[in-house]
């Protein structure tokens, strides 16, 4: 039971500290209940431009024609940011998002909804079966933690990008 509680604490400790955030900003979240020095500007998301334009200012825009990467926006209940974290790192041609790992930060930032990214570095937007899938497992957990999936976008480089909301796919 001790073990239990202590490992709780954390995490509390981490909700708290988001939850305390006036200053309008965001915090890069990590999975040690930690925040960390990498803050962005934070406002209310009312679609899917305004999650790609934010999004451009965390993902490394080299990486975004070479390698697949993963990233997620952790959104109170009034839409606005409260974290984001990089969630995979992939190769060339795909990367893994993992509904535990992107949940546990999810749950560490007390977070309502996410909205989950990732890159297409040949430059088409369109989704793979694969993605398909994966936005389909990731509002299926998601409901279940009640942290409801926004958006799943996918970026290329320049201001291409697509977005399952948008195509109403989610």
């Amino acid at each position: 039971k001790y073990k239990r509680l202590v490992y709780l604490c954390p995490i509390i400790n981490a909700i708290q500290k988001a939850n305390a955030m006036t200053d309008g900003t965001i915090y890069r979240q990590k999975l040690t209940a930690k925040q960390t020095d990498d803050t962005l500007p934070a406002s209310r998301i009312s679609g899917s431009q305004d999650a790609v334009e934010l999004a451009r200012l965390f993902w490394d825009a080299d990486a975004l024609t070479f390698t697949e990467s993963a990233y997620a926006l952790f959104l109170n209940v009034t839409c606005v940011p409260v974290a984001w974290a990089l969630l995979s790192v992939g190769g060339i041609t795909g990367t893994v998002v993992d509904n535990r790992v992107l949940f546990a930060h999810g749950v560490l930032c007390g977070a309502r909804a996410v909205i989950i990214f990732h890159n297409h570095p040949s430059g088409d937007p369109h989704p793979s079966a694969a993605d398909i899938g994966l936005t389909k497992k990731v509002k299926i957990a998601g409901d279940a933690l009640e942290i409801k999936l926004m958006d799943h976008i996918i970026l290329t480089n320049g201001t291409r990008y697509y977005s399952f909301a948008d195509e109403g796919h989610i």
